[in-house]
């Protein structure tokens, strides 16, 4: 029987694409050593497994919306509003570009702010020179674009010793942002890539999400 023509596990078993097992590395230990955070992350990855050997890696989820016009998935696992490593590793099904035309750079500029906000208050190889709170949207753009080869440095080798310590990887905290922030490096780390070869952002696509504050909701002061 050629490989392909089975159906489900035994045909990706043949195809020998099959995941069997999805661990941490070993330099994530103290990150995952809490309770609540191991349980989270064997869920999780649990779902990813299935969802890759089973869904080509592309799943869906189904929403609802509240009383005071929020959305919200009817699943919490693996979503935008579940843990850090659910929020680090889906990405949306279609890209898009970081400039809808040349010269139209808004994309990478909202990128950029993005990564500014995971990156705010740590230390680093940038000294006294750290990513602050509340500074405008420029000022986060600018700081990345001036530190811009340190971070690609941070998204190519996140495990190493120093970058472990700076992103805060060592230990084990729950509801923060650390594997976002690594999410967030690598790709920054391939956008810049894909420009340097293209020159044009309206040729180099993202799947990844770009978080914004919806607090100042106005149906949500209706409902009040």
């Amino acid at each position: 029987k050629e490989v392909g023509q089975g159906r489900g596990v035994e045909s990706l078993k043949e195809a020998k694409r099959y995941i069997h097992n999805i661990t941490p590395k070993e330099e994530l230990d103290g990150y995952f050593e809490k309770e609540s955070l191991e349980e989270m992350s064997v869920s999780t990855l649990d779902w990813v497994k299935k969802i890759v050997n089973h869904n080509a890696n592309v799943f869906w989820h189904a929403w609802y919306c509240d009383f005071r016009g929020r959305l919200y998935p009817r699943c919490p696992g693996l979503s935008p509003v579940g843990g850090d490593i659910g929020k680090a590793l889906i990405r949306f099904k279609k890209w898009k570009g970081l400039g809808k035309t040349a010269g139209d750079e808004r994309g990478i500029y909202w990128f950029m702010c993005h990564l500014h906000n995971l990156m705010e208050g740590l230390d680093g190889p940038w000294g006294y020179d750290r990513a602050k709170k509340g500074v405008s949207f420029d000022a986060r753009q600018k700081w990345v674009v001036r530190h811009q080869e340190v971070l690609r440095e941070m998204g190519r080798n996140p495990l190493s010793e120093d970058n472990v310590k700076w992103l805060s990887l060592h230990e084990s905290k729950d509801g923060k942002e650390d594997l976002q922030r690594i999410a967030t490096l690598i790709e920054f780390d391939r956008l810049m890539e894909e420009y340097d070869k293209v020159k044009d952002w309206s040729l180099v696509k993202s799947g990844l999400a770009i978080n914004f504050d919806g607090s100042c909701n106005g149906y949500q002061h209706i409902s009040t």
